[in-house]
């Protein structure tokens, strides 16, 4: 796969939050929860900031001198895996956001996302985010069968 793909989040059925370098990600549609370690937060941040993936690399090559080949698909397969995961939808465009404040970790480590599934069930039956502009307690028309609601 190129490297110079653009990405962007797979909202609404994805929201995240980055405290500390720490970034806790959760996928309201499928009710699963992730988070990444500092380099794959990194990541995250950038894609978030309509980063491209070749942008990227070159980031972190310049940020870490003992960069190698390995290094550079384990970007790849970070981000392959957050589209597998559907995290991330590709792109045809970036549509950049502002610059983002970035704390680029001291030392490369190949970076990981961790997938959680203990609190699925719960996720997943949050009404929250399965209703309509009516808001909630209201279920959607189509939920209730209602052509006219």
């Amino acid at each position: 796969m190129s490297e110079s793909r653009f990405f962007r989040i797979n909202a609404p059925d994805v929201v995240s939050e980055t405290i500390d370098g720490e970034t806790v990600i959760i996928n309201l549609y499928k009710g699963l929860y992730y988070n990444l370690n500092p380099v794959g937060s990194l990541i995250w941040t950038l894609i978030e900031a309509g980063t491209a993936q070749t942008a990227i690399t070159e980031l972190l090559q310049q940020h870490y001198p003992q960069w190698t080949e390995a290094d550079r698909a384990s970007v790849t397969q970070l981000c392959d895996r957050l589209i597998a995961e559907e995290l991330i939808v590709a792109s045809e465009t970036s549509i950049p956001a502002a610059t983002p404040d970035i704390t680029v970790p001291p030392t490369f480590e190949a970076p990981v996302l961790y997938k959680y599934a203990d609190m699925q069930d719960l996720l997943a039956l949050d009404p929250i985010h399965d209703v309509d502009e009516t808001g909630w307690p209201n279920q959607p028309a189509e939920v209730l069968g209602a052509s006219n609601f």
